[in-house]
Order: C-alpha cells, then structure tokens, then sequence
C-alpha cells in the first residue's frame, strides 16, 4: 500500500490509527508506554494469562508419567537386570569356586564375563527406568537371557547353582519380552486410531 491508498481517511484518523497500532506492538513486545489507552492494555492482559502453578506441576507429573515404562515392564526389565548383575558379580567375586564347580579353568574369561553381565544389568535397568529406553533394554537383554537361559537348562546335572540362575536368566527375558511385545503391539494400535 502506498500513502494514495489513504487518501480518503482523515489524516488525524491515519494518525491516531498508527499510534494505537505502536501502542499494542509495544504492550505485547512488553514496553507499554505510560500513556497507553486502557482498554488496549485490559485485552493485553486478558490474552496473556499466566497459567497457575498447580497446573503446571501437573502438567510436569504427567509427562514424567508417560515416560516411566508400564509396572510389568518395570518388574520384568528391574528383576533381570537384577538377576545380570548378581551374575556379573558373583563371576568376579567368586570365580575361583565357580571355576572348580563347573570344571573349566576360565578364570580371566569368567571375570570378563562378569565386566559384560554388569554392562548388560545396565542396559536392560535402563529399560525399567524410561519408556524410550525399553527398545535398548530388549535388545540387549532378551536375546542374552534367553541364550542363558537354554545354557543353563545343560548344566542342570554338572552345577545346578548355575542352572538355577541361567534358567531364572531365560524366565525373566521371556517376560520382558512377552510385556514388551504386548504393550508395543498396544501403542501401535493406539497411533491407528
């Protein structure tokens, strides 16, 4: 638009027009000037409502909410990396009386494996801990257990202190699984709708 647009509006009309125009810009850019009509400084204030902060705590719960994984997978994802760690420690601890128990002379491969079991505690917790964490945890620790699992079910004559934990191993990761299948095959149908 040029100034001959205007040609047919009262140039005190144009002004006055262009200075409430400033003042609204200045009342929402946050510097209203001393001068500023009310009302345009009432509908400032009635568009920018503060919310209270109880819903904003609200808010914040609920979202932390929604990343926290569902109980079961919680329960399943805690419980076998419980079950990961106590291996992994108990393979740097004890190496020597496992060692004899299964008749293998691996000890620097049993504390290696104790250094893997605890890293693998780790990813499959984290599972338990965060929504977005659970593919990790899966990964990581379904396959292992499921693995020790199926070894363990060998060793039920040799040392059944270890069979005892492997197949307790192949349980949980079978859970965490079965949980994570289900609840992923739930979202899925949940983002259909």
């Amino acid at each position: 638009m040029t100034d001959n647009d205007f040609g047919e509006f009262d140039p005190a009309e144009l002004a006055a027009a262009e200075q409430l125009d400033r003042e609204i810009s200045d009342t929402f850019a946050g510097h209203p000037s001393v001068g500023s009509d009310p009302t345009v400084l009432w509908l400032a204030s009635s568009l920018r409502v503060t919310p209270p902060a109880k819903l904003g705590r609200r808010i914040g719960a609920a979202v932390r909410r929604s990343d926290r994984p569902r109980p079961l997978m919680q329960y399943a994802a805690l419980a076998l990396a419980a079950v990961f760690l106590w291996h992994g420690v108990t393979n740097l601890l004890l190496t020597d009386w496992i060692a004899r128990n299964i008749g293998e002379p691996g000890h620097h491969a049993l504390i290696e494996l104790g250094f893997a079991m605890m890293a693998a505690a780790v990813a499959v917790g984290a599972a338990g801990l965060r929504k977005r964490w659970t593919p990790i945890g899966v990964g990581a620790g379904v396959p292992l257990g499921v693995l020790l699992g199926a070894h363990g079910s060998t060793e039920v004559t040799v040392f059944a202190w270890g069979a005892a934990l492997h197949i307790t191993e192949g349980v949980l990761a079978i859970t965490m699984f079965v949980v994570w299948w289900r609840y992923s095959g739930a979202s899925r149908r949940e983002g259909k709708v």
